[in-house]
């Protein structure tokens, strides 16, 4: 696991690897800032375990929060 900075998370989302984006914002974050990352799925963190069987095992994945 490592830090990306925003430039590193646009250029890996416009190469053609395969990367999935979580956005793992609390509601109320997300209410405060509802903008997200193309692409990105929003799953709480909270709820992160009832959709284990959802995130990919084989590549690579960006998870952010505020």
């Amino acid at each position: 696991m490592r830090r990306l900075e925003p430039s590193e998370v646009n250029e890996l989302l416009n190469s053609n690897q395969d990367v999935h984006v979580i956005d793992l914002r609390q509601d109320h974050e997300f209410n405060s800032h509802p903008k997200m990352v193309p692409t990105a799925v929003r799953v709480p963190m909270e709820f992160i375990e009832r959709h284990l069987d959802k995130i990919p095992k084989k590549s690579d994945i960006v998870i952010y929060c505020n």
